[in-house]
């Protein structure tokens, strides 16, 4: 009996054993996945970037002479990017932050949209650049009270839906929900309601996208023309000369075609982008239309992308030629590419093509361009294969959805909704530590 015992006492502590030798062969449950921020947008200017993550909230990064553009409450430097936690409200603190759908960088201030279509603004507020009646700055994100004066002078107290921002150098623009622009800003310190336009005394034109820069601004009508106005200096503004206007002006049905003769074939226009003294836009057969480009810096027109020894067009003409693979000039006709969104700059341009690559052009004197190196590209060229990640090159590029550039830096969002960043770093605009980059290189948070 106590022999049997004794085996059976043996017996289960191996199989004990075996239970305890088994669970230890097994693979450990792997830990919870740590929380990784994934962004959706992302917004640079001049010293300063912005970025929207999928949860709506806005993150701010570097601030040149003025960081109260950052919206955190103090005006320090940031040199890795930083969530926005606080926010007013007709001037008073709020502390559940609204949820953001778009944001913009200009080149004093900062604008963000929420969902319920309400504009915040904050930074310098100089000229009433921040809508807030007043040219007080804002250090903080308020939202702004719409109340404007109408065409007798008086106030009236409104709360249109908006559907689009867009910050400039000491003004502001944004298109509401009946696809009317607002505009605001240099003497005017309350939103105001553009109704006048170039030639057209019908019903008012209905807007959907807007870009602004410095000196001139552009707009994209719901038929897919496009409407200028502002500094026409290099001819920027598309009209054929280089005369300044003071409303918007529809550009006319005469563009260049390739060999540089006018043609009365307009296409339809799907998204506009102002550099500082060109523009560029896509048409819907995925074509990049460019004009200006040759005042500003160095008196070159590489950013136009249409070669070296093209003199500024005053007219939009498309860019037809590229370097390929192997850095020779080669044609786009039959090339398969085509363009699905663009950014111009103070003096590079930046384009997504239909296999999401990011194809850079013009001056790179600060690593703007993110080819490895310095100098001027005069035809789109493509990001190569080798990135920076973590310090060390990657082969294999990941695929882009959304750029932006600000003064000699750009930036990037690729699918898997990381932020890269290349070009000048002077002012921490990049969120890395480091001195600038010749390549992008991905951020991390």
């Amino acid at each position: 009996m106590k022999l049997k015992l004794k085996n059976l006492i043996l017996i289960l502590l191996a199989m004990l054993f075996a239970v305890f030798a088994f669970s230890a062969c097994e693979e450990p449950e792997p830990p919870p996945p740590s929380e990784i921020t994934r962004f959706q947008y992302v917004s640079g200017a001049f010293g300063h970037s912005m970025a929207l993550d999928k949860q709506g909230n806005i993150w701010t990064w570097g601030g040149e002479e003025s960081a109260y553009r950052l919206g955190h409450g103090y005006n320090v430097r940031q040199k890795r990017p930083l969530m926005i936690t606080q926010f007013f409200s007709s001037y008073e603190e709020i502390f559940n932050p609204p949820i953001f759908t778009q944001i913009s960088a200009g080149t004093r201030h900062s604008m963000a949209l929420d969902r319920e279509g309400n504009i915040w603004t904050w930074g310098q507020g100089g000229g009433g650049a921040l809508g807030h009646g007043n040219a007080l700055d804002q250090n903080l994100p308020q939202m702004i009270s719409f109340v404007y004066l109408d065409e007798s002078e008086n106030e009236i107290t409104i709360v249109p839906r908006f559907i689009g921002i867009n910050a400039g150098n000491g003004f502001s623009m944004a298109i509401c929900g009946e696809g009317n622009i607002w505009a605001w800003g240099q003497g005017n310190y309350r939103p105001r309601k553009i109704t006048q336009f170039y030639n057209h005394e019908n019903n008012l034109p209905t807007f959907t996208e807007l870009s602004i820069r410095d000196w001139h601004n552009m707009a994209l009508d719901s038929d897919g023309n496009i409407w200028t106005w502002g500094s026409g200096v290099s001819g920027a503004l598309g009209h054929g000369d280089e005369l300044s206007k003071n409303i918007p002006k529809k550009i006319t049905l005469v563009f260049l075609n390739e060999s540089g003769y006018e043609t009365t074939i307009a296409p339809k226009f799907t998204q506009v982008s102002a550099g500082n003294d060109f523009s560029m836009a896509i048409c819907d057969e995925g074509n990049i239309w460019m004009w200006g480009g040759w005042w500003y810096f160095n008196h070159s027109n590489e950013q136009i992308g249409h070669g070296s020894h093209i003199q500024p067009s005053h007219r939009p003409r498309r860019i037809t030629q590229f370097y390929n693979y192997y850095d020779e000039i080669s044609s786009l006709q039959h090339s398969g590419i085509y363009f699905i969104s663009i950014s111009a700059n103070i003096s590079h341009s930046m384009a997504i093509c239909n296999e999401n690559n990011i194809w850079t052009w013009g001056s790179g004197w600060y690593g703007e361009l993110g080819h490895g190196g310095f100098g001027r590209r005069y035809y789109p060229r493509r990001i190569r294969l080798v990135f920076l990640g973590s310090g060390y090159e990657l082969f294999g590029a990941p695929r882009f959805q959304m750029i932006s550039g600000g003064n000699f830096y750009s930036l990037a969002i690729c699918g898997e909704n990381n932020i890269w960043a290349w070009g000048s770093n002077t002012n921490h605009q990049l969120g890395l530590e480091r001195l600038g980059l010749l390549r992008p290189m991905r951020i991390v948070m």
